[in-house]
């Protein structure tokens, strides 16, 4: 899967482009876990500079949260405590499930079509 094509799996990133979409996006869907800023830069692909930018922007708006200090590093993840961080994550867990069930369909409609195929006409019109 190329980068592009992961962007656009990423519900928010495809709707918005922007650096805090990608951030919330990664956030959102490695929840379970906190990350350092150096991790969310890495891993959600946000360029450092532009993170320092975005993190407090993202914090004023409650959207994530600090949560402890590892080695001086402030560990953020995503705050589901608030309403609009529950419905961000409620928006972005639906955008996924419904694009698995896109990625899925095809192969369901390709056997349909599969099965209703007439094999011996197939043949006899090939052979004609």
């Amino acid at each position: 899967m190329t980068s592009q094509s992961i962007e656009e799996a990423l519900p928010l990133t495809r709707l918005f482009r922007s650096p805090s979409a990608k951030v919330l996006d990664f956030l959102f869907l490695n929840r379970e876990f906190d990350y350092s800023e150096s991790d969310i830069a890495q891993l959600s692909g946000v360029p450092s500079r532009t993170l320092q930018r975005v993190l407090p922007v993202l914090k004023e708006e409650k959207l994530i949260k600090s949560i402890r200090t590892s080695s001086r590093n402030k560990m953020y993840t995503a705050n589901l405590d608030t309403g609009m961080g529950e419905s961000l994550f409620k928006y972005v867990m639906h955008a996924v499930e419904a694009n698995l069930d896109t990625i899925t369909e095809p192969t369901m409609v390709s056997e349909k079509i599969e099965d209703s195929v007439d094999h011996t006409k197939l043949k006899s019109t090939l052979h004609s």
